[in-house]
């Protein structure tokens, strides 16, 4: 490198100014992923001028090198919250599902979903019933019954949403047959990300209402009380 520099008559102490320009332009930068890969270019060139010396500064090469790690690492962080890299197929679904969150904020709450498949025809909500988890169910068809009266809506589908939005009792019976996928979340750890989080309760809280409309709109039994909120 000091060869290469020498030949095209570039002085290498050069290279300090140029790690130093990297690292202004990318403190100057409001988008995180930018502001580390602009970082973490100057470093390395700083690294490198360290190293050529003729007199090699070797403590400030290898603390350079233990932050370029540290920002390599959370590079990736960022890469993996705005990407759906790795994402499993049902955990993608989940994600087109949710529609309103970004990939950052669907890995917090995928790693608190339980998984299940169900082996026989059951029912996970019950009419009149307390709701103690919300539930994303991947079939094909789910069975809601409300006052007797039966409907059978295409999924994949949100239950219990309806009383993580106004709270009470179970407006309507929710049946799956054998086979269907099923992700759920307890109530009360769903509504303590949610109070962490305001992004995060905004962008649930608009999917949901949207679930609700569109459930609405499908022509699913409901009574005034079930969309007074």
């Amino acid at each position: 490198m000091a060869d290469l520099l020498a030949q095209y008559g570039i002085p290498l102490g050069a290279l300090i100014y140029v790690a130093l320009c990297l690292k202004a332009v990318g403190f100057m930068v409001r988008d995180e992923l930018v502001l580390r890969l602009l970082v973490v270019s100057g470093m390395l060139i700083g690294v490198t001028y360290y190293a050529l010396r003729p007199e090699p500064v070797w403590d400030s090469f290898l603390a350079d090198c233990v932050l370029i790690a540290i920002n390599l690492t959370l590079i990736g962080v960022i890469v993996l919250e705005r990407t759906t890299f790795s994402m499993k197929p049902i955990e993608r679904k989940l994600f087109r599902a949710l529609g309103t969150l970004n990939p950052g904020q669907f890995r917090k709450l995928a790693r608190k979903a339980h998984w299940d498949e169900a082996t026989e025809d059951r029912i996970l909500i019950s009419e009149g019933g307390t709701v103690e988890r919300l539930y994303f169910i991947d079939a094909p068809e789910v069975t809601i019954v409300k006052g007797g009266v039966a409907r059978v809506i295409e999924g994949p589908v949100f239950a219990g949403e309806i009383v993580l939005l106004r709270g009470g009792l179970a407006s309507a019976t929710v049946r799956i047959d054998r086979g269907a996928m099923v992700a759920s979340w307890s109530m009360d750890e769903l509504q303590k990300i949610m109070d962490r989080s305001r992004p995060m309760h905004n962008a649930l809280i608009a999917r949901f209402s949207l679930d609700l409309a569109i459930k609405v709109a499908r022509g699913m039994p409901m009574d005034q009380a079930d969309l007074a909120e």
